[in-house]
């Protein structure tokens, strides 16, 4: 395949789009180090279109060492490097994680991110690139990574997440909390994170009513206690109260079912509505014997 190289590129030069494509998997890519040094020169000379049919072309997991080339120019040009990742996703899960590591040490942010969305679907493998981008100085690199996380139900990163709970950015703590409740995070720090934001007038009601979720999930004595006095506490604030009467009866235990089951009642018409559809939501053996007890 000494010549292939010469051959492929008289071949681009002269063809037309659909025609390139075609040629780039015909021609087996196991490149010397010379050739691939010839393709960077190659790829220098393209009009940014033409980079993208080759993009388009090389999706196969032989083409790996080609990406690569082509990743260094797609962080110059936003729609290129879409289209480089677009093929990258094609190939194999070694082949994404080979290809990850060198694009997460990127210095654009965006290119940080797009790695970490790519890397939702490839395995075990990739689990040091996303345990390392939790820890980048990007906002938006860390949303990245915690989605792809709890898309790729990444269990042993679930500690590593937890953290992120204290994050000064709002969407950060929301999506740290939205990979918590996915993977099922237990640990002691993490109640007292919970907690925080739950008793934090300043977070969102979104965020304060899933950390609440997530705390009854945890079976947490210390979330209940909070939680119970909200409930039964007219004066607290409305926020906490919505986020009691939802999630209270997750807890399965007589007393707060109980609560819940008076807040049906609230003259708060929110928290109300939230109790009769947080109990409409039950379907738990230990909850149906303790409603049918009490329903009087």
């Amino acid at each position: 395949m000494k010549d292939a190289f010469v051959e492929l590129v008289r071949e681009l030069r002269g063809t037309v789009r659909a025609r390139r494509q075609e040629k780039l998997r015909e021609v087996e890519l196991a490149w010397s180090a010379g050739e691939l040094a010839g393709f960077r020169l190659f790829v220098m000379g393209l009009h940014s279109s033409e980079m993208v049919d080759v993009c388009y072309a090389l999706s196969d997991a032989q083409a790996v060492p080609l990406l690569e080339i082509l990743g260094d120019f797609a962080e110059k040009d936003p729609e290129l490097m879409q289209i480089a990742f677009r093929s990258m996703e094609k190939t194999s899960s070694l082949a994404r994680t080979f290809l990850a590591n060198r694009l997460i040490a990127s210095t654009k942010p965006e290119v940080r991110a797009r790695t970490c969305e790519m890397l939702g679907n490839s395995g075990a493998q990739a689990e040091p690139l996303l345990k390392r981008a939790l820890g980048d100085r990007d906002t938006r690199v860390q949303r990245a990574a915690l989605d792809a996380i709890s898309r790729g139900d990444f269990k042993r990163l679930g500690l590593n997440v937890v953290p992120l709970l204290r994050s000064g950015d709002r969407e950060v703590r929301f999506a740290a909390l939205g990979a918590v409740a996915r993977l099922g995070v237990t640990s002691p720090s993490l109640i007292d994170d919970l907690l925080a934001l739950l008793q934090d007038a300043s977070q969102n009601e979104q965020t304060r009513r899933l950390a609440a979720g997530v705390l009854a999930r945890a079976a947490s004595g210390k979330g209940r206690a909070v939680l119970l006095e909200a409930l039964r506490s007219p004066g607290a604030e409305h926020t906490l109260r919505v986020a009691a009467a939802e999630s209270l009866s997750g807890y399965d235990d007589l007393e707060a079912i109980k609560a819940v089951l008076r807040a049906v009642d609230d003259r708060d018409a929110v928290v109300a509505k939230t109790a009769r559809m947080s109990l409409s939501r039950k379907h738990s053996q230990a909850f149906a014997e303790i409603l049918a007890r009490n329903l009087d």
